[in-house]
């Protein structure tokens, strides 16, 4: 529901519109409380719980595709302790996936290097049309962004 939500805004309009990304991120926290409330309102099936977790991981990825990396961590975090309630170990693959997702949010130390290391950091998209919105995700180091 979240991707064709989000197709079907960016395909009526050419340019990134403020209010649809707005409308988007309001659509994506009303469907996390929703979430919430639901876990928390009756006695669910561990499957069921497990689902709402994974759940709880995507909407916070797609949270992350507009730059908005706090918020997300709520997320990863509400479907980390759903994980931790129904008794899921440290070794479960929902775990380490939202273990991941939860690191790719914490803040790095940057370092001044030479244009020629290893470790600096590019961007992935250096060619930029609209110089007032840009990606600050990484090309050098995938899954994080400045």
């Amino acid at each position: 529901f979240t991707r064709s939500f989000e197709k079907e805004l960016h395909s009526k309009i050419n340019s990134i519109d403020l209010a649809s990304e707005s409308q988007t991120i309001s659509v994506l926290s009303r469907i996390r409380f929703f979430f919430l409330d639901f876990n928390s309102s009756m006695p669910l099936d561990i499957m069921i719980r497990g689902e709402i977790g994974c759940a709880l991981i995507m909407l916070g990825t797609e949270l992350q595709k507009y730059s908005r990396w706090a918020d997300s961590l709520d997320y990863f975090t509400d479907a980390f302790n759903i994980f931790h309630t129904i008794k899921y170990d440290y070794k479960h693959p929902d775990v380490i996936r939202v273990l991941k997702h939860i690191d790719s949010c914490a803040m790095k130390n940057v370092v001044l290097v030479s244009e020629e290391s290893p470790n600096k950091l590019l961007l992935r998209n250096q060619n930029v049309r609209d110089k007032t919105r840009f990606s600050t995700e990484l090309s050098s180091h995938p899954g994080y962004a400045i």
